[in-house]
């Protein structure tokens, strides 16, 4: 089954195709599609599995952590934790969740109608059940798991070495480039830390560009520190005041105005999370700072150069694209591993909560 022939299949009120975080873009892409191609709308709706998870228990306001350190001095991050498991403590279980559930919940809302539309509704996986049916057992909510096949067979290849492995991988894009291949539909997947300086070093010998997609964090930036080292009335300062904030940052902003000024719009987005004046000075700074070590800087993406993807973006590739897929031995494949969570797989497992122990 493709893309068109599941699309065909869904098309119903009271369907819900569920499909992993990085694939959203692209599968809503090739929707609107298809609805032109076929002059027709369709009626199923479309949801990401984090999407899901909330909807069917709970999503919690920003404020909520903060409150937590502010008024337990309880650490951003066992915070979090307890919100990600408290999600799976539907039968009430764990005592602790409850306490925490029961403590918090003017910041918790539960969506009620969606729940009630969930009972009445199909949800068909194109992801893993995973982290996903415990939740639909326990509202007994119907779901079926579905498969999108390719029709091009995977040609494999094995190597003795990594600097083998990545020499043939660009001798093959070089000779797909060369036979008029665009390079904006080639890409590569299940590239981890091991294998960037070679891909840098031979792509650089080949001429051939690649977005490496590395991630950086808001907090990484040097003038979002400095930033976040002035009092809290000085920042304030500095977000809203533009002449001061250029006058501040002149060098750094005429590098790349309108990098510079993204930036400072995602800074001014968390910052109005919070109600400022409610919390301690320390404790809100604390908590933002945080949030920009968790938040990606916006970037455009490259073009007309080879792009890495994640293993779950290649179902929603077209016909027309290419994937070459790196490192492709068992043991480098995401697996569920022993961890250092707030909760024991003991406990997970009292809550039905995915563990190293319960892989399948």
């Amino acid at each position: 089954m493709n893309f068109e022939q599941l699309f065909e299949t869904l098309d119903q009120q009271n369907s819900i195709l569920v499909i992993s975080d990085v694939l959203k873009r692209r599968v809503i892409q090739m929707k609107s599609e298809y609805e032109i191609k076929s002059k027709k709308l369709f009626k199923f709706s479309i949801l990401t599995e984090s999407e899901v998870i909330d909807l069917l228990t709970f999503k919690t306001d920003k404020e909520l952590v903060l409150y937590a350190l502010s008024q337990n001095k309880m650490p951003i991050s066992i915070t979090n934790e307890k919100i990600k498991f408290a999600k799976y403590n539907l039968n009430h279980v764990n005592n602790d969740l409850n306490l925490f559930f029961e403590s918090n919940k003017k910041y918790i809302y539960i969506n009620e109608l969606f729940l009630e539309k969930a009972k009445s509704s199909k949800f068909y996986l194109l992801s893993q059940e995973l982290h996903l049916k415990p939740i639909f057992n326990h509202f007994n909510i119907s779901y079926e798991v579905v498969g999108i096949l390719k029709e091009k067979t995977p040609i494999i290849h094995k190597f003795s070495s990594k600097k083998e492995e990545v020499f043939y991988l660009f001798e093959s894009i070089s000779n797909l480039l060369k036979n008029g291949t665009d390079i904006n539909h080639l890409y590569i997947a299940n590239l981890d830390e091991t294998y960037q300086s070679e891909i840098i070093k031979v792509s650089r010998f080949y001429g051939i560009p690649v977005d490496l997609n590395k991630q950086f964090k808001l907090y990484d930036l040097s003038y979002v520190r400095k930033i976040m080292s002035f009092s809290l009335p000085k920042i304030i300062k500095v977000l809203t005041d533009d002449d001061y904030r250029n006058e501040q940052f002149i060098k750094i902003r005429s590098l790349d105005e309108s990098s510079f000024d993204q930036t400072i719009n995602q800074i001014v987005h968390i910052f109005n999370q919070y109600p400022i004046d409610k919390y301690d000075e320390n404790d809100l700074l604390k908590m933002i700072k945080e949030d920009l070590k968790q938040t990606n800087i916006t970037k455009k993406p490259v073009k007309n150069s080879i792009s890495i993807i994640p293993l779950d973006e290649i179902i929603g590739l077209k016909d027309m694209e290419r994937v070459f897929i790196l490192n492709t031995k068992y043991e480098s494949f995401p697996t569920i591993k022993k961890d250092n969570d707030y909760l024991s797989d003991t406990d997970k497992e009292l809550i039905f909560y995915p563990t190293s122990s319960l892989r399948k």
